[in-house]
Order: structure tokens, then sequence, then C-alpha cells
């Protein structure tokens, strides 16, 4: 019975940290915080693809395809279908 619950925890926990994908639609900063006045990372032009690992506030963390990894505005991304 216990090894049975590991299992389930394990696939939730693995569901937890999946990625959703996305693009930008509207050229946006990378910030390094969730703040506007956070330090600027990059310029991200408009369908840049990004996977969004999390939300805090009006922000979404990203991650891009070349590893980097920051913050933009949430109203900036569209989620791929």
């Amino acid at each position: 019975m216990k090894k049975g619950w590991w299992i389930i925890v394990c696939l939730l926990l693995a569901g937890m940290v999946q990625a959703d994908q996305g693009h930008l639609i509207r050229a946006s900063d990378l910030r390094s915080a969730p703040y506007i006045d956070a330090s600027l990372l990059a310029n991200l032009s408009v369908n840049a693809q990004v996977d969004v690992l999390q939300r805090k506030g009006g922000w979404y963390q990203v991650k891009l395809p070349d590893a980097r990894q920051g913050w933009v505005r949430m109203d900036s991304v569209r989620f791929s279908t």
C-alpha cells in the first residue's frame, strides 16, 4: 500500500513542475524579479517562445529556449493551444 501511495505522489509532483508553453504577443522586457523596477535582463521580441514556470502577482517567471530565465508581465503571454 505504501509503495503505491508514493508512486501517486511522485506523479502528482511531476505534473506540478511541468511548464506551460506560450509565446509573447508583444515585445516585452525580461526582468530579474517580478517588479517593474527590477533589473532588465533582455528585450524580448513578439512571438518569442517561453516556458512559464510560475506566476507571482501580474508576472510570469519564464524560461527561454536558450535557458535564460526571468520575469515578464503576464498580459504579454499567450499560451499555446
